[in-house]
């Protein structure tokens, strides 16, 4: 779940730079998505 997005000459548009919140699941359950900041 992509929550912000930041200016990012390192990363491509849409890459994923932050992982803010550690997402969970239970076999093929998931239990809580995680939480990310994407590049612009």
């Amino acid at each position: 779940e992509a929550v912000m997005q930041v200016e990012s000459d390192a990363h491509a548009s849409g890459e994923i730079v932050q992982v803010l919140q550690k997402g969970y699941k239970i076999k093929d359950r998931v239990l809580r998505p995680a939480m990310v900041s994407v590049a612009k």
